[in-house]
């Protein structure tokens, strides 16, 4: 999980490195249902649903899109940049995976800081 300050901090020298990403979907709000097997009859049932917020951008011709947990559009679109950011092989592209490196160590440990969802 991708601690948004970092994440947002992130997007942001990117953007200072002449990104210019194009948007494609901003900031999409929307609810998924969670739907589970119950292990016993393997009977399927709605568990609940979660909120999330997706968005879309292009750069350097590479479309990138991310969906974080929650309404954070701001958290979305930083993640959709750093995305796109990979994608395009931008200069902070290192950057970017050394971020996902550290989230997915504090997921494996059992990090329970201000994580919002994956980058």
């Amino acid at each position: 999980m991708a601690d948004r300050d970092e994440l947002i901090a992130l997007a942001q020298e990117c953007l200072a490195d002449g990104f210019e990403p194009g948007l494609v979907v901003g900031a999409d709000v929307g609810l998924a249902m969670l739907t589970v097997r119950e292990p016993a009859e393997s009977r399927r049932f709605d568990l609940g649903g979660l909120l999330a917020t997706r968005t879309d951008v292009v750069n350097l011709g590479e479309r990138a899109w991310r969906a974080r947990m929650g309404g954070d559009s701001e958290a979305a679109l930083a993640a959709a940049i750093c995305e796109a950011e990979v994608e395009a092989d931008g200069p902070r592209a290192a950057s970017v995976l050394e971020l996902l490196g550290r989230a997915e160590a504090r997921r494996e440990t059992g990090w329970k800081g201000k994580a919002i969802s994956t980058l």
